[in-house]
């Protein structure tokens, strides 16, 4: 939550650290969202094919630099590549997370809310019991 709105709060200190304007820099929230699909995209088929508790934790890693490294950053095309590059790993994170659901709550949400009843379907939760 935090990596994902420490950017609001942050612009205009942002936009005088590459020396810009702020409405010369907004297209680094599109650069997020582009890096936050690509990573949702490639996360996915990632945490198929490898131990997804180690990449939970190269994810998580990656994201701590990143938001790290962005207040270093003194040209705007290089703050826009690392928002990018947070913007994979927090979608490649958020994806693992759906995936491993790590908080035992989560499969009480998903049972409580009966999602399987209201549309018909199988719940996807393997810790579902309805």
């Amino acid at each position: 939550g935090m990596g994902i709105s420490v950017l609001g709060p942050t612009f205009e200190d942002l936009a005088a650290n590459v020396h810009k304007n702020i409405s010369d820099i907004s297209y680094i929230f599109i650069g997020r969202a582009a890096g936050y699909i690509g990573g949702s995209l490639i996360g996915g088929i990632l945490f198929e094919l490898m131990n997804p508790h180690i990449l939970l934790g190269i994810s998580i890693l990656l994201t701590a630099f990143g938001m790290f490294a962005i207040p270093f950053c003194k040209q705007a095309l290089l703050l826009a590549g690392i928002m990018s590059f947070v913007g994979m790993s927090m979608g490649a994170l958020d994806t693992g997370l759906g995936k491993v659901q790590v908080s035992p709550f989560t499969g009480l949400f998903c049972c409580c809310c009966r999602r399987c009843n209201l549309y018909g379907s199988r719940c996807y939760n393997k810790r579902c019991t309805w």
